[in-house]
């Protein structure tokens, strides 16, 4: 384990012995008709995959999540991005517990300071990559 992954560690037990409440919050996406990556055909014979529905579409999920529950989801068709995203947080903060600190990974519009401003209205912190948090 890395000296900065051990530090990190020792941030949430201590956000989590003053009585914080971890949220967890990710996306991720499906697309439709995803082709395989493997399949099986006759030796020596290309293998042909047959496409069904020629027309994909994709559905994104965010989530977040504490130690106990879900605290919010979310699925819409397309991509996430910075305005989805700060709509998200606003309804995810407004059902989350007192005292909650955001973890999120360090996509790009989550270091924002539209997403610093929502979890500062909130009284609620959401540092990417790292932890932070306002009594």
């Amino acid at each position: 384990m890395t000296a900065e992954l051990a530090a990190f560690y020792r941030q949430v037990d201590a956000l989590t012995a003053s009585g914080h409440n971890i949220l967890s919050i990710d996306e991720t996406g499906f697309i439709s008709n995803q082709l395989p990556l493997r399949g099986y055909g006759d030796r020596g014979k290309r293998l042909r995959v047959v496409k069904r529905h020629p027309k994909r579409f994709k559905v994104t999920c965010i989530v977040a999540i504490s130690k106990s529950k879900a605290v919010a989801i979310d699925t819409f068709d397309g991509n996430a991005n910075g305005h989805r995203f700060q709509s998200f947080l606003n309804k995810a903060f407004s059902l989350a517990p007192p005292n909650s600190v955001a973890l999120l990974d360090n996509i790009a519009f989550h270091k924002s300071l539209a997403v610093r401003a929502i979890a500062e209205a909130h009284a609620r912190s959401a540092t990417p990559s790292s932890i932070s948090s306002r009594p």
